[in-house]
């Protein structure tokens, strides 16, 4: 399987740059080859004098470098550094591989070459892959320790040639905009004979990212595990229960993340699949991350039967399927071995797809925070963790007293973040419905139907800028006007796009630069179809161009089956002008007409003096957004939350009040909500604790049960006050549990409320120019509504909501049927939450509430 062993994990990387080849991303690695120079390496280079480790650690990013075949085909290069416990220093380097889009990392190994000097000298000795460490291979030529550092490093090609490597490195993607800093920088690079020519730009676009991470050897998942052993007769009921993690393989999505533990559970005995819960601590912003999902036990044949038959017996073995939420990204965990009451050792391997190499995993499990100091229990795990995996890449999970009384603080006080992501057994597959497409429920339309542009003239089409007019609203444009898209011809024969807009309602820009090469470059006549990609490989054929004149009008569209009876589109209608040039206008009305659904199409704002829009179009900064990542938009559905209707025009409501907000803060349950009929499993037992945050804004921190044997689910968030003038109720943005800085706030209105007793609720949020996501909500300060304000309440539901779906469902909030839940406590430990001030907010508002309706 080869020792080139990397962590690897999912990426998206908004930014891409195409290098040559790709063999490693082990950034500042001297293993292997660099730049060469008919030159004998430098003399004349000196270093960083008086060398401050300590400032030196953290985080930088790579700007530029000599061109090295570790960091071919690259871009988004960071370098994390921090101090192991004995003082070393150890190196965590990442990178996006731009054939794939996947992020490979690295740990590595890094000594000061000469501690025992009297004046402390910037040169390290850096080793991946447990490499010898004995050649100092990294020298800082100059560092302000706050925002750049100048490495450079030399190894001798004979007498008269070298191999020469070279960082600039920032603190930040980009460097300040500072001119007497860069103005330095250049300085000293001349000073130190860094050839301009040799240089490589690395591009740095990689917000809204989701990572998962494993690690990498070369081969398949069959080769991987031809010899690791696996658990027999499993007794699942056993496994069952808390487990704390000790020791993994380094997953991007547990970075720094300590006090790991994981819990196993179901409903019943029969049930095949279980429930997960996963909670892990990051000490450097005291916040804790939680995922919950569903995983299944698969059963093989007996040992002892030679006889295949369909009827012949079987048995449950440690091999588990877990999904996040998505079939496709099903992944296998092997029990290598448990005891059941003292340890496990997991594994996991998944292969990617056009390239021969398997990704694993590896957890060490303990029944408790240490492993119990018992002979046979140390000696069998030490035999397993030599035998079957890598040591060097193994990293302990910190259960220290200190960290888990801050974690548990965090988790009874409730200022944390928590994100949530459902996962789902991968023998089942569920249909989401993903808020901002253009959902069909049928196939997509023979493409035979759709004409393309025949004998397409790419250079013609890339000219100029394209204003976006109107699209099938998507996820990733929620809210967003002004937005167009610029492309530029590359030397390889791609495209770079950039595409931009700007998000309301506080008119956020969202960008990305991308990439777009011709889907079938060899065929005649050529086609109007691309391949458009915002990190990883270009996507097969997914920007179709219906029709265009290339100087006033372009009819951009997409469709993907997501099943054999639905299916997703995305539309576009775009302009060489700002708005639709007249002579077109029949022609372009006429096309929308025939291919598109008119009434389920957004317009996009291109106008400079709309005052709602509180901004100049004109004057927005060239930075991108997502008008064409249909990539996104295929892969990211967004499943309707319970209680939710769609509609197609939002209430209004008169009342006019003074809200105070710091009346309004505390302890409210959940009693009633809108129903939707389809919804079979409800959010019960639903507590909501809230604290006033800056500006008039709400942290929260929210409990709800589905079932009565489930234990309460946890997640926070944050409501901002929108400004609005003429606002007679208090409004709200609100956003839950969201890892995506692009996902869209819901709308929160609080219609009624007294302070003391009840408050009603009402969200009505756009998903596209026709339609809205609708709910509400009756609170109480009591897991029951005081009797002497039920019909008061009553008054205002049935003369506000007066709709035929308008139905109402009770939230059962019983003793016997709700568990205790920390959020409840919040009230009962005010003092504490006063000393916990200073730990930063992550929660937010789950419903909001206001004042007496008269």
């Amino acid at each position: 399987m080869g020792t080139n062993i990397v962590r690897v994990v999912s990426f998206r990387c908004l930014q891409v740059k195409m290098f040559k080849q790709l063999v490693c991303c082990a950034l500042l690695a001297t293993l292997v080859q660099g730049t060469i120079f008919e030159r004998p390496c430098r003399t004349d280079v000196s270093v960083v004098q008086d060398f401050q480790v300590d400032q030196y650690l953290g985080l930088w990013y790579d700007l530029e470098h000599y061109e090295a075949s570790f960091e071919q085909n690259t871009d988004c290069v960071t370098a994390e550094y921090s101090r192991y416990e004995d003082g070393s220093i150890r190196v965590f380097n990442s990178a996006v591989r731009l054939t794939d889009g996947l992020l490979y990392a690295v740990d590595g190994l890094a000594l000061v070459s000469y501690p025992e000097a009297e004046l402390l000298e910037a040169k390290l000795n850096v080793s991946f892959y447990g490499a010898p460490n004995d050649e100092s291979n990294y020298w800082v030529l100059d560092t302000d320790y706050e925002n750049y550092s100048i490495v450079w490093s030399c190894e001798p090609l004979g007498e008269d040639r070298s191999l020469e490597y070279y960082w600039l490195l920032s603190r930040t993607p980009s460097l300040p905009e500072d001119e007497e800093l860069r103005e330095k920088i250049e300085m000293l690079k001349v000073q130190n004979g860094i050839v301009d020519d040799e240089l490589i730009v690395t591009e740095h676009f990689a917000e809204g990212l989701h990572v998962e991470g494993f690690l990498v050897k070369d081969g398949n998942c069959t080769l991987a595990t031809v010899n690791l052993p696996y658990m027999k007769d499993f007794e699942v009921e056993k496994y069952l229960g808390q487990w704390y993690e000790l020791e993994r393989y380094e997953q991007d999505y547990e970075r720094n993340m300590e006090c790991v533990s994981i819990v196993y559970r179901r409903g019943q005995p029969t049930d095949k699949s279980m429930e997960v819960n996963y909670r892990g601590f990051l000490p450097y912003n005291e916040t804790t991350n939680t995922f919950s999902g569903t995983g299944v036990f698969i059963e093989e044949l007996a040992q002892d039967n030679s006889n295949v038959t369909a009827t012949a017996p079987t048995t449950t073995v440690g091999k588990m399927i877990a999904s996040f939420g998505k079939a496709y990204n099903a992944t296998d965990y092997w029990v290598v071995d448990t005891d059941y009451v003292n340890y496990a050792i997991v594994y996991s391997c998944a292969m990617f797809l056009e390239m021969n190499q398997a990704v694993e995993g590896y957890w060490l499990l303990s029944r408790t925070p240490n492993l119990p100091n018992k002979p046979q229990v140390l000696e069998r795990v030490k035999y397993l963790r030599s035998t079957y995996f890598e040591l060097s890449h193994i990293r302990v999970t910190n259960h220290t007293e200190e960290l888990d009384k801050v974690h548990y603080l965090l988790l009874v006080f409730g200022f944390s973040m928590w994100f949530t992501r459902d996962l789902f057994v991968v023998i089942v597959t569920f249909g989401t419905i993903a808020l901002g497409q253009r959902i069909v429920n049928q196939s997509c339309p023979d493409p035979a139907s759709r004409p393309i542009v025949q004998y397409f003239d790419l250079q013609r089409y890339v000219a100029g800028r394209w204003y976006e007019i109107s699209r099938y609203d998507q996820h990733f444009e929620k809210d967003c006007d002004c937005g167009y898209a610029t492309y530029t011809p590359q030397t390889d024969g791609s495209v770079r796009v950039q595409n931009c807009c700007e998000r309301l309602p506080n008119t956020t820009v969202k960008c990305s630069i991308g990439k777009a090469v011709v889907s079938f470059p060899d065929e005649f006549p050529l086609e109007g179809k691309l391949n458009v990609t915002f990190g990883g490989p270009p996507k097969n054929s997914n920007y179709w161009i219906l029709d265009t004149d290339y100087d006033n009008y372009a009819l951009i569209y997409y469709c993907k089956n997501l099943s054999a009876s639905k299916s997703a589109e995305a539309a576009w209608v775009l302009s060489k002008q700002r708005t639709i040039n007249p002579s077109v206008q029949d022609v372009v009305d006429k096309l929308v007409d025939k291919y598109f659904v008119r009434q389920d199409m957004r317009v996009t704002e291109q106008s400079q003096t709309r005052k709602s829009l509180l901004y100049d179009c004109v004057k927005m900064k060239m930075i991108s957004f997502w008008i064409f990542t249909m990539a996104a938009y295929l892969w990211c559905a967004i499943g309707m939350s319970h209680g939710k209707l769609l509609t197609t025009a939002c209430l209004q409501f008169e009342e006019d009040y003074n809200f105070k907000e710091d009346k309004f803060t505390g302890t409210w349950y959940e009693v009633r909500r809108l129903n939707e009929p389809s919804v079979t499993q409800h959010e019960d037992c639903v507590v909501i604790n809230y604290r006033l945050g800056e500006k008039g804004s709400f942290d929260l921190r929210e409990s709800y049960q589905i079932g009565d044997e489930s234990e309460p689910i946890y997640r926070g968030g944050k409501a901002e006050p929108k400004v609005f003038q003429d606002a007679r109720i208090p409004k709200f943005l609100q956003r839950f549990n969201t890892t995506d800085s692009a996902d869209p706030d819901t709308s929160i209105d609080i219609v009624a409320t007294d302070y003391s007793s009840y408050a009603v609720v009402y969200s009505c949020t756009s998903i596209n120019s026709t339609h809205h996501v609708e709910s509400g909500w009756v609170l109480s300060r009591q897991p029951a509504l005081a009797k002497n304000v039920v019909e008061l309440v009553n008054l205002f539901l049935e003369t506000r909501f007066t709709r035929e779906d308008h139905k109402w469902r009770a939230t059962v909030q019983t003793a016997d049927f709700c568990k205790p839940t920390a959020v409840e406590d919040l009230a009962n430990h005010s003092a504490a939450g006063r000393v916990l001030l200073s730990i930063p907010l992550a929660a937010l508002l789950g419903a909001m509430l206001a004042k007496l309706f008269y």
